[in-house]
């Protein structure tokens, strides 16, 4: 079997046998989505057997992948207590033992405790100005306040990183409203040291900045943790070092609320402190929040001012439908449908927050008094059943069947080429239904609702806006 699975990352890597060891990391030699979707696809095929794809996560090496393969072979998919039990084991290693190392605070960060709380809000750091949900921040910042914001940008130099954010505002119909002599641009790279900044800017910079607003992040699902750490881990903890020296400073986290690993009991996750251990479903992503949400409360309580904002679901500008759906996860996923003619049935609600509300709700929810102890769960309370979901898109005139999820997985999902927009994801989907989960805003939308940022209700209309979209570019 280790021989077969060798030549066959040989081949999906293109690198030679000899150079692959047996617990080398597909990701660390190159392993992309498309390559793992392929490589699991055959093996599945090749051994009867449906490989979990979190458990192989954990470990994505040759000698993991044979031995959940002879798990599975041996019948104990049937058998879900032994399968928990290799799950534990597993979880005692690699990267959830990484991350349970890395959510504690280094004892050396410390606040500034200024003699005076200042409640000066000139001068704002921003980081990923250049991505989806930061140039709406961006915007709404210029707009909603008179502060100076500083966009910590990658580029060859700042006139390269200003016409980043220059062309994503273009790509999104926003270039008008940018107020450019308000916009200072700082080169750097919050996966790096010192968030990538040069001494002198960095010592310069920590007396300058008032609040930080840290969206960046590297966001891929199919990633580990420990590829993820240093875009998502490391630039959190770079920047809780960043805003303890020289001046007292705030600092706003936007999160995710696929980060919450608290539920109630009846399963919905409430508007809490980050817990003391992180999500079962171990997706990478989802610990590098886990992680970073609980760095930031052991800042809170050395002193440091933080909110925590967890996202949900963000789609296209609520007028236009401007977005990049072919970034956007679920997007994908329903194009994939689409293109089978056929969707899953689950105990699923959709919700949808308008990228332009969720930019407004944090910028609003900013200027409240909160912490980590009482996090923001921004998301559209206003939600949709999968079945009703499905019915608006078959009377948007796009014919598609629903059928219980084991079906649908084995005729159709096991059948589909590169050419379908969910192939590169479809290993999530694979070995069992994904986890369901239901979250609580309700504190959050009292705030919102109070300052009228209001989510929509008529998912009709504003999914007939999307698709139209969507129609503009082609990606339907």
């Amino acid at each position: 079997m280790e021989k077969d699975i060798l030549q066959l990352w040989s081949m999906e890597l293109k690198i030679p046998l000899e150079k692959i060891g047996m617990n080398d990391s597909f990701f660390d030699l190159g392993g992309q989505s498309i390559n793992l979707t392929r490589m699991i696809m055959s093996i599945n095929q090749k051994y009867k057997t449906r490989i979990p794809l979190s458990q192989f996560f954990i470990s994505p090496s040759i000698k993991n992948l044979c031995h959940l393969i002879s798990i599975d072979s041996n019948g104990t998919d049937s058998n879900e207590s032994n399968l928990e039990d290799e799950i534990q084991r597993l979880q005692k290693q690699t990267q959830y033992n990484n991350a349970l190392q890395d959510a504690e605070l280094d004892y050396v960060i410390r606040p500034i405790k200024s003699s005076t709380t200042s409640s000066s809000n000139k001068n704002i750091l921003l980081t990923g100005a250049t991505g989806f949900l930061g140039i709406f921040l961006l915007v709404d910042l210029l707009s909603l306040s008179n502060a100076k914001i500083y966009c910590l940008v990658r580029g060859r130099d700042n006139a390269h990183a200003l016409s980043r954010i220059i062309a994503t505002a273009k790509l999104y119909g926003l270039q008008e409203q940018l107020a450019l002599s308000r916009i200072d641009v700082i080169v750097g790279d919050i996966s790096q040291k010192n968030i990538g900044m040069s001494l002198n800017t960095y010592q310069s910079m920590t007396k300058i900045i008032d609040t930080i607003y840290h969206n960046a992040a590297e966001v891929h699902h199919l990633f580990s943790y420990d590829q993820l750490y240093q875009a998502n881990v490391n630039s959190t903890l770079e920047l809780i070092k960043f805003a303890c020296t020289n001046k007292e400073k705030t600092f706003h986290y936007i999160s995710t609320l696929s980060a919450v690993s608290t539920f109630d009991e009846e399963a919905i996750a409430p508007e809490a402190p980050p817990a003391k251990y992180p999500p079962k479903n171990l997706c990478g992503y989802s610990l590098t929040k886990w992680v970073s949400e609980r760095l930031l409360l052991q800042a809170y309580e050395e002193g440091l001012k933080i909110s925590i904002y967890r996202i949900g679901n963000i789609t296209g500008e609520d007028k236009n439908g401007l977005c990049t759906p072919n970034k956007n996860h679920a997007w994908l996923f329903t194009k994939g449908c689409l293109q089978m003619q056929a969707a899953p049935t689950w105990e699923c609600d959709i919700e949808m927050s308008p990228v332009n509300i969720v930019s407004k709700a944090i910028i609003t929810l900013s200027k409240y008094e909160s912490s980590p102890q009482q996090p923001f769960h921004i998301m559209n309370p206003n939600q949709l059943s999968n079945a009703s979901y499905y019915q608006i898109i078959q009377k948007l005139g796009y014919p598609i069947s629903l059928y219980p999820y084991s079906i649908w997985s084995k005729k159709f999902l096991e059948k589909i080429t590169a050419a379908n927009a969910l192939y590169p994801l479809a290993t999530l989907y694979l070995s069992k239904i994904p986890d369901i989960r239901k979250y609580s805003c309700k504190y959050t939308s009292e705030v919102l609702s109070k300052e009228q940022v209001i989510f929509p209700n008529n998912y009709q209309h504003l999914i007939s806006v999307y698709f139209d979209y969507f129609k503009t570019i082609n990606f339907l």
